[in-house]
C-alpha cells in the first residue's frame, strides 16, 4: 500500500512543477496606451489604473489580465471625477498585436470640466472672529468658477481642520459639508460650515527640577497658564529651551489626556548637559598660517542660567585671549546680556595692531533675526606704514545676522546676511569721530545633484572728519581668502607715498563661483572675484581675479585650496588660498 500511494504523491508533486513551469513559460505580458487626454491628465489616470502596474510582473495570466481590465474603466471614470469631470466617454480595447503580449487601449473623451457656481464657507464658534482661521478659509483653494477638484476641495478641508487644532479647538467639525453636482449642467454647488467649539487654554506648567531654578525656566516661557491654547507658543518654547544652552534634550508636551474645564496641562522634560565644555581646535588658512583654538565654557555658571565662555585663538597673523559673562535678560524670553573683554593681535603685511576690548551686549531675536546692540570700549595701539599711533574709541552698536541653510557643513541650498553699524564721538572718551557700516553676504544654490553656484558680496563704508586717526582695525582692506582672490591677505587698498597699504574708507568687493562634485566628496571649481578698497566713491579702482579649486569634504566642513590669478594687473599676480570650514 505504501508504494503505491507514495507513486501518487510523486506524480502529483510532479505535475504541479510541471503546470508551473508551463504557466512561467507561457507567461503573459501587458501594455497600456491612454489617448485622448492632456499630459497632466495622462499621468494621473496612468496612476489610477491597476493594470499599467501590472506590465513588468513575471507570471502575468491571461485570466487577470482580463479582470484588471475588467476593473479599469471604472478606475479610470473615478480618477476623472476626482478631477470634475462627471461625463466622460470611455472606449476600450484589448488586443494581442503578438504572441504573449498584449494591449489594453484605452480611448477617452472627458466631457466637461464640472464648474463651481456657488460656494459657501461659513465658521462659526467661538473661533469665528480668528484671524488665522479667517486667513485659511480665505485662503480656500476653490473659488466660484473653478472647476470642481475633489482633491484641493479636501485640501482645503483639512487646512482649516489642521489649523483649528493648533489654535486649541479641539471639539471643532464640519457641522455641513455638501457638494451637490448637476452632472447635465456640469455645475457644483458648494456649502460648508465648520463649528469651531469653545477654545482650549494652556493649563498648569509643571516645570522638572533641574540645573536652572524653576523661575528662572517660567521666565522663558512665551505664555502663562490660563492663556489661548496655541502650538506655535509651544514651538517657540521648545526652540528658546534648545537653544538657552542648557539642556541636551527637551520635550515640550501638552497632555490632552489631562484636560479638565478646556484647560491642557503642559509638561517639560529636560536633559541638562554637563556644566562645563573643552575644545581644542586647528586649523590651516593660507591668510593666517596654522590656526589653533582652545575654549572653556561653563554653560550653567549657577542655578540663575549664568554662563561664562572663553576662547585663546593663536596664530601667526592674528591671536586673542576672550571672555564672556552671558546672563538671561528676562524681558524677553530669547535675550542675553553680556559682558565681555578681549586682547588681540594682528601682524599683517601693511599693519600691526595691538587691541584691548571691554564692552556689553544685549543679544537677542527679531522674528528670523539675529539682533546685537551694543557699547565697547576700545583701545587700539597700531603701526601702518611707518606710522605708530594709540586710539581710544567707546563704540555704540547695532548688528543684525540671519542664516538658512539645508545643511550646516555642506549647504545644498542656503544664504547668511550681516549688517552691522558702529560709530564713536570725539571728546566722549574717544579720539575720532565716526560712523560705519558694513553689509556681507553670501547665498549658494545648487544646480542638480552635485552642481552649486555660490556668490558671496561686501560693501562698507566710513564717514569721518579725520581718517589718519581712524584705528587701523576699522580700515577696510581688501585681499585674500575670502575677498578678492589671486591678491594677498589685506594687499588691496589705498597706499601712501612709500606703496604700503594704509586701508580705505569703503569697501565693495564680490565673487561668483561654479563647484560640481566630481566624486562622493570631491569637487571642481572655478570662479572669478573683484573689489578693492578706496577713499572715493568716484574714484574706485576695480581688481579683477579669475581661477580654480579643487575640494574636499571632510567632517568639519570642505577643505578648499583655490588658486587665482589677478587678471587686472599686467604682471598677473597668482595667490593660493586654503580654507577649511563650513560653507556659511
Amino acid at each position: 500500500m505504501r508504494e503505491p500511494l507514495a507513486a501518487r504523491i510523486i506524480a502529483c508533486n510532479a505535475f504541479v512543477l510541471l503546470a508551473l513551469f508551463a504557466a512561467a513559460v507561457h507567461a503573459e505580458q501587458i501594455s497600456v496606451k491612454i489617448s485622448g487626454v492632456d499630459n497632466g491628465l495622462h499621468d494621473n489616470l496612468m496612476n489610477a489604473v491597476s493594470l499599467a502596474h501590472q506590465k513588468d510582473l513575471e507570471h502575468l495570466t491571461l485570466a487577470r489580465i482580463k479582470a484588471l481590465f475588467g476593473r479599469a474603466r471604472n478606475e479610470i471614470k473615478t480618477a476623472l471625477e476626482v478631477r470634475g469631470y462627471y461625463q466622460p466617454h470611455i472606449d476600450g480595447n484589448l488586443s494581442q498585436p503578438k504572441e504573449s503580449h498584449w494591449l489594453a487601449s484605452f480611448k477617452i473623451d472627458p466631457g466637461p470640466q464640472t464648474r463651481i457656481t456657488a460656494l459657501s464657507l461659513t465658521i462659526t464658534g467661538a473661533g469665528k472672529d480668528d484671524k488665522e482661521l479667517q486667513n485659511a478659509a480665505a485662503a480656500f483653494p476653490l473659488k466660484t468658477g473653478d472647476p470642481f477638484k475633489q482633491a484641493e476641495y479636501e485640501q482645503g478641508k483639512g487646512h482649516i481642520e489642521d489649523i483649528a487644532r493648533q489654535r486649541g479647538y479641539f471639539d471643532a467639525a464640519w457641522t455641513t459639508h455638501t457638494v451637490k453636482v448637476n452632472v447635465g449642467k456640469g455645475s457644483a454647488d458648494i456649502d460648508l460650515r465648520f463649528d469651531t467649539g469653545p477654545r482650549y487654554r494652556f493649563g498648569e506648567i509643571t516645570i522638572p527640577h533641574t540645573v536652572i531654578a524653576p523661575d528662572v525656566l517660567r521666565r522663558m516661557l512665551p505664555f502663562k497658564e490660563g492663556d489661548p491654547y496655541d502650538t506655535d507658543q509651544l514651538i517657540t518654547l521648545n526652540k528658546t529651551l534648545r537653544n538657552s544652552d542648557y539642556f541636551d534634550d527637551v520635550l515640550v508636551t501638552p497632555q490632552k489626556d489631562r484636560i479638565h474645564d478646556h484647560q491642557v496641562p503642559i509638561k517639560l522634560t529636560l536633559k541638562p548637559r554637563r556644566r562645563n565644555s573643552y575644545q581644542i581646535g586647528g586649523g590651516f588658512g593660507t591668510d593666517t598660517g596654522p590656526r589653533l583654538t582652545l575654549s572653556w565654557n561653563s554653560h550653567y555658571f549657577n542655578r540663575r542660567g549664568h554662563r561664562i565662555e572663553t576662547e585663546l585663538h593663536l596664530s601667526p597673523v592674528q591671536s586673542s585671549a576672550t571672555g564672556s559673562y552671558i546672563m538671561p535678560y528676562f524681558h524677553s524670553s530669547d535675550s542675553k546680556l553680556a559682558f565681555s573683554t578681549s586682547l588681540s593681535r594682528e601682524d599683517t603685511n601693511s599693519r600691526i595692531s595691538n587691541i584691548l576690548k571691554l564692552g556689553t551686549q544685549y543679544l537677542t531675536t527679531i522674528g528670523d533675526w539675529n539682533q546685537t546692540l551694543g557699547l565697547t570700549y576700545q583701545y587700539e595701539n597700531y603701526r601702518i606704514a611707518g606710522t605708530h599711533q594709540s586710539t581710544p574709541l567707546l563704540m555704540p552698536s547695532i548688528g543684525y545676522w540671519k542664516t538658512v541653510s539645508d545643511d550646516p557643513v555642506y549647504t545644498h541650498h542656503g544664504y547668511k546676511i550681516s549688517f552691522n553699524l558702529r560709530g564713536a564721538a570725539k571728546g566722549v572718551v574717544s579720539g575720532v569721530s565716526f560712523v560705519q557700516t558694513d553689509i556681507t553676504g553670501k547665498y549658494i544654490h545648487g544646480l542638480g545633484e552635485r552642481g552649486r553656484f555660490i556668490t558671496r558680496g561686501e560693501f562698507g563704508a566710513t564717514q569721518t572728519s579725520n581718517f589718519s586717526r581712524l584705528p587701523a582695525s576699522l580700515r577696510f582692506y581688501a585681499g585674500g581668502d575670502n575677498s578678492v582672490r589671486g591678491f594677498g591677505y589685506e594687499a588691496l587698498g589705498p597706499k601712501d607715498s612709500s606703496g604700503g597699504v594704509i586701508g580705505g574708507r569703503y569697501v565693495i568687493t564680490g565673487s561668483v563661483q561654479y563647484e560640481y562634485r566630481i566624486l562622493d566628496k570631491w569637487s571642481l571649481a572655478v570662479f572669478s572675484d573683484f573689489g578693492n578698497a578706496f577713499n572715493s566713491l568716484s574714484h574706485f579702482n576695480v581688481e579683477y581675479s579669475v581661477g580654480t579649486g579643487v575640494h574636499w569634504l571632510s567632517p568639519v566642513g570642505q577643505i578648499r585650496v583655490d588658486v587665482g590669478v589677478g587678471i587686472s594687473r599686467s604682471d598677473y599676480p597668482i595667490g593660493l588660498h586654503i580654507v577649511v570650514g563650513p560653507d556659511l
